[in-house]
């Protein structure tokens, strides 16, 4: 019984051993290769959450009367609005960014509503048709 647990072990080890050898320098070996394709749709999307903002900002600044390009929570939020505002534009004719408590000022809270159609972002990004 014993000289079979050994000859097991031995058998175990040459198999075992040089697979996670390979294993391993596999691992350490990989790439993360960059489809070009990607990284240029990747940037073109954030840049055209860039316009949305900057549009959705200036719409604030108008209603609001307060500039919010220099706090940069207001900022932020108005970012992930018009994120989330050309996704569902994608389906939608409308779309309404509320956000409220956006700042404040010594008048009190300030909330935005601004309500934005798929011609015009699409216009803004400079395309026909969404």
């Amino acid at each position: 019984m014993t000289l079979y647990v050994a000859v097991m072990v031995v058998l175990v080890l040459l198999v075992l051993v040089p697979l996670l050898v390979w294993a391993l320098r596999r691992a350490r070996t990989s790439e993360v290769r960059a489809d070009p394709h990607r990284v240029h749709s990747l940037a073109s999307a954030q840049a055209d959450i860039e316009v949305v903002r900057d549009y959705v900002l200036a719409k604030a600044c108008v209603l609001l009367k307060v500039d919010l390009t220099a706090d940069g929570l207001a900022t932020q939020r108005v970012t992930e609005a018009a994120a989330t505002a050309i996704q569902h534009l994608r389906f939608r004719e409308t779309y309404d960014v509320h956000l409220p408590f956006l700042c404040a000022d010594s008048n009190g809270p300030k909330h935005l509503q601004v309500e934005l159609h798929r011609h015009e972002v699409a216009v803004l990004l400079g395309r026909r048709d969404r």
